[in-house]
């Protein structure tokens, strides 16, 4: 810290100096012969004398005026209690500079130094200064001791001084801050799909290949000391210290990569781990279960990823594989019965997607509305007809409205109309309260369920009576396919089974992504029910300005770290279902593992992201507050600034790929 030097602390200096010059004029006028000399030194000391007598007088009424105000503010009583305080005590005049400090602070704080007439910004730093003009409450550190600074003010003479407290609480702070370094953080570990694996692989070998895995995290729990225990079922838990965990936050959970690598006979076996952590509870209690609740967290989004819940939300690390395929129907045996009950239970069915319905959105509605129906209950589709992207399969839902003398598609109004305390309301194609085609229908629902594939976020509705969620599955329709055969016989037609089809075919883009064996089975069913892929084709037809656009997004992408980003900077001149279209078609082009098309909606920016798998572009578009899964992704941003929503989509795309 530099020390500020008074004024008056010069006017030794200048005395010396003229006494200097009186000695050297008198030599020169006796024993040099160059008057000019003489009378040049002689012109200095006149003017160092007068010079000196002005700093004398303006020193000696500085000093006065600093002694007298200080003494006005502090009466001898007063003074002398303070100086006698075992408490480190300092003044700050109206201008913040240094009026009186007690014995204990020159001693404590400044080593036997004097300050006085110095700015408190001198002594203290500048974040304590901010802090004790926001909250009159401070922490500093002089040396090796911790101090929390109190500030009291008080008016005199219409300024305003300050008075300074230093409350020595080293101690307190260092075990305040054991405290926090102490406080416990829970791992549960599961290893994916282990349990399916026993169909194909011997028990042996199962065993050999848990066994490995269990030595990498052996080495994990070592070296950030944890303990580790075996559960079942392929589960761990490890128990370690906050103090720890920051090197395994630093590490971005490396165990994930290194079970991933492993290989058995030469060959990768696919083996990926799920982490659920929970920190910041009160007890070791609460932090197990909120490690239970980021596992679940971890399966919803697919699993080979971290998922850390804490004070502040949750944190994700990972997730760069695909989901793993479940060859189990267990759960959608289970899950079928549970709807059926419910749907029996109900007074009507209402049944919503997503915002911008899309032909899995819609296709998955229509399928549920129709077996609902034959299972003897009033149904309707809630869906918005000026917004909506399936269009050609919303004409057909019409048409057979007509056909049938009944109404099948409604608006959200009518649907407001219909509500009773004993309506079920069934969500499909997304999870998430925020993009639910009606959230006032939504909010108002007794009874809600969830039937979605994208992969779990942390806004997902937490009030659902039941929460069938696959993100290992392709589309919504492929899940509503599975559920209708064990919900009852002959619930769907032909016409239901093009429109399963047809968005299992769109999120599938024709059987190329995230394609499984239960994608065939589901689709062969379809195909039994006489669904004809021709007839689904036409339902993905546009118009030629519609093939024209896309043309033109595709043709003006730049590529930009093996990642393909297009769009228009006019206002709607993109319909959503192109931009779509055109992130499908970069995906062709050789070099190009992602694509992204930018384009205005209203007075918002949009993005529709598409992927091979290599990139998960849920990641990226979660950073811009979207979200998705690992291969479809989209958000909408609060801006209406074309350029600026590149910018910050590139940077998006930098921080992903700096992490892989």
């Amino acid at each position: 810290m530099k020390r500020k030097v008074p004024k008056w602390s010069f006017t030794p200096l200048i005395l010396m100096f003229c006494a200097a010059m009186a000695v050297m004029t008198a030599l020169s006028a006796f024993f040099i012969e160059n008057r000019i000399v003489f009378w040049c030194e002689l012109a200095v000391l006149i003017l160092l004398a007068v010079i000196s007598v002005w700093r004398i007088s303006t020193a000696s009424s500085g000093m006065y005026r600093f002694l007298r105000i200080t003494a006005s503010r502090l009466s001898s009583k007063s003074s002398d209690v303070l100086d006698k305080h075992p408490m480190p005590v300092m003044m700050a005049g109206p201008d913040g500079s240094i009026t009186w400090y007690n014995e204990a602070f020159r001693i404590s704080m400044l080593k036997g130094r004097d300050v006085y007439g110095q700015k408190t910004s001198d002594v203290l730093t500048e974040e304590a200064e901010s802090s004790l003009a926001h909250i009159s409450r401070a922490d500093v550190v002089f040396g090796s001791r911790m101090y929390t600074v109190y500030q009291s003010c008080y008016t005199e003479g219409g300024e305003q001084s300050r008075v300074l407290y230093f409350f020595d609480d080293t101690d307190l702070k260092k075990t305040a801050e054991e405290y926090r370094r102490s406080r416990p953080v829970v791992m549960m570990v599961a290893i994916d799909s282990v349990n399916d694996m026993s169909a194909e692989i011997p028990e042996s070998q199962i065993a050999s290949m848990t066994g490995t895995v269990e030595q990498e995290l052996e080495k994990f729990a070592s070296g950030c000391g944890a303990l580790m225990r075996k559960l079942v079922n392929g589960r761990y838990i490890l128990v370690l210290e906050e103090r720890n965990f920051g090197a395994v936050l630093e590490g971005k959970f490396g165990v994930l990569d290194s079970v991933r690598a492993l290989s058995f006979g030469g060959e990768r076996t696919g083996l990926t781990l799920s982490i659920g952590v929970g920190r910041g509870g009160a007890s070791v209690n609460e932090c197990e279960a909120s490690a239970r609740q980021a596992l679940d967290m971890a399966f919803g989004r697919g699993g080979d990823q971290a998922a850390v819940k804490g004070e502040n939300g949750y944190e994700f690390f990972g997730g760069v594989s695909k989901g793993v395929e479940k060859r189990t129907k267990v759960r959608t045996r289970v899950i079928a019965s549970a709807i059926r009950e419910f749907i029996n239970a109900g007074e009507n069915v209402l049944i919503m997607g997503h915002k911008f319905s899309d032909l899995d959105c819609l296709g998955s509605a229509y399928a549920l509305w129709r077996a609902v129906t034959n299972m003897g209950k009033n149904a309707r589709i809630v869906v918005s007809r000026k917004t909506t992207l399936a269009g050609q399969l919303l004409s057909r839902i019409d048409a057979a409205a007509a056909e049938e003398g009944c109404e099948i598609a409604i608006e959200e109004e009518a649907a407001l109309a219909m509500m009773t305390k004993k309506t079920l309301l069934i969500i499909v194609d997304t999870h998430r309260p925020s993009v639910v085609e009606s959230e006032a229908l939504y909010k108002a629902a007794a009874a809600v369920i969830v039937i979605d594939h994208h992969r779990k976020t942390v806004d997902h509705i937490g009030n659902a009576a039941v929460f069938y969620h696959e993100p290992y599955s392709s589309s919504a329709c492929e899940m509503v396919a599975e559920l209708l055969p064990y919900m009852g016989n002959d619930l769907i037609g032909r016409g239901e089974a093009e429109a399963l089809l047809s968005g299992i075919m769109l999120d599938t883009k024709n059987y190329v992504l995230k394609t499984g064996v239960r994608t065939f089975e589901a689709s062969g069913y379809l195909r039994s029910l006489g669904a004809d892929p021709v007839a689904v084709k036409k339902m993905f037809s546009g118009s030629i300005e519609g093939y024209r656009q896309k043309s033109e997004l595709v043709a003006s992408a730049e590529i930009y770290m093996s990642c393909a980003i297009t769009g228009s900077d006019a206002a709607n001149a993109v319909p959503r279902v192109v931009a779509a279209q055109a992130a499908d078609e970069l995906l062709s082009i050789d070099g190009v593992d992602a694509s992204f098309v930018i384009f205005k909606a209203g007075n918002k920016i949009s993005i529709s992201a598409r992927s091979l798998g290599e990139v998960n572009v849920q990641l990226i578009m979660e950073a811009l507050g979207g979200g998705g899964h690992l291969t479809m992704a989209a958000t909408q941003l609060d801006t209406a600034n074309y350029e600026d929503a590149r910018q910050l989509l590139m940077s998006a795309i930098r921080s992903n790929r700096k992490e892989v």
